[in-house]
């Protein structure tokens, strides 16, 4: 169940990334802006939505490292949609985030039973 939260979130994180990016390469135009700004506000109600129920079922430091995912996928779009620069550097940070989300993942502390309420 943690991957269809984890990819729900991904893609409104994207999708508000992306939307931000839309509005700062349309300034100029009010109604780009405005409709971009209604869409943004859908996403983050669907984000805390889906975070409340992330919140309920999965201890914090599990579930939220996940969205480190958000990372490699970002970089690569950025290079592909966006034709933004390719660094050797950034590729290094990607897999390092990766390698630590793939442990994070693997932990046995997964689900939220109440410690510490």
């Amino acid at each position: 169940m943690i991957a269809v939260f984890v990819a729900l979130l991904l893609v409104l994180n994207l999708t508000g990334a992306l939307a931000i990016k839309v509005i700062g390469r349309n300034v100029d135009d009010i109604a780009i802006v405005m409709g971009t700004l209604a869409a943004l506000l859908v996403v983050y109600a669907g984000r805390a939505v889906v975070w409340l129920m992330v919140g309920k079922r999965y201890q914090l430091s599990y579930a939220y490292p996940l969205m480190s995912i958000n990372y490699p996928v970002a970089f690569f779009i950025g290079i592909y949609v966006f034709g933004e620069y390719f660094s050797h550097m950034c590729l290094i940070g990607t897999l390092i985030i990766t390698l630590g989300v793939a442990c994070i993942a693997s932990s046995r502390h997964r689900k939220d039973e109440g410690a510490g309420r």
